[in-house]
């Protein structure tokens, strides 16, 4: 009797392990994913709260990305050399400009980099950080752009 109680708390103790440990199909399922959602993000000055451009995209022809907010007052434009997946430095050749509601005048970056991580399919993927002036109190911009269609 003991031997057959054993054998049934070692079933289901295996059982149990066997349940916890299958994979949920179910977020998938509903679209939940754990990878970057489409679209462009970003930060000001290192923060943890992301604002989403309301229509970001590609002109290919001049290798801009362009984000802006619906009412088109707030936006971004990143005229980089090229759009291969690589590391572009800002300086002489590459420009990051920050367009921003309510404020006087506009911010410019002096340093920091934009990556581009995959240029497949017609969509750019990639991230930035890049430090600069222009606007009182903002020294730092950051984001994400994911899957932005290349016009």
């Amino acid at each position: 009797m003991k031997k057959l109680f054993f054998y049934l708390l070692a079933c289901s103790f295996l059982t149990t392990a066997i349940i916890s440990c299958h994979r949920n199909n179910d977020d998938e399922e509903q679209g939940n994913t754990t990878t970057a959602q489409d679209g462009f993000y970003y930060f000001e000055n290192g923060t943890t709260t992301q604002t989403k451009a309301d229509k970001a995209f590609v002109t290919g022809s001049a290798n801009t990305i362009v984000a802006q907010s619906a009412d088109g007052k707030t936006g971004f434009e990143i005229n980089l050399t090229g759009l291969s997946k690589s590391t572009y430095t800002i300086g002489s050749s590459n420009h990051v400009t920050y367009y921003k509601s309510g404020a006087s005048g506009y911010w410019v970056a002096s340093g920091g980099s934009v990556v581009i991580t995959s240029n497949a399919s017609g969509k750019l993927t990639g991230t930035f950080d890049v430090q600069g002036t222009g606007i009182t109190g903002i020294t730092r911009v950051s984001g994400t752009f994911t899957n932005l269609t290349i016009n």
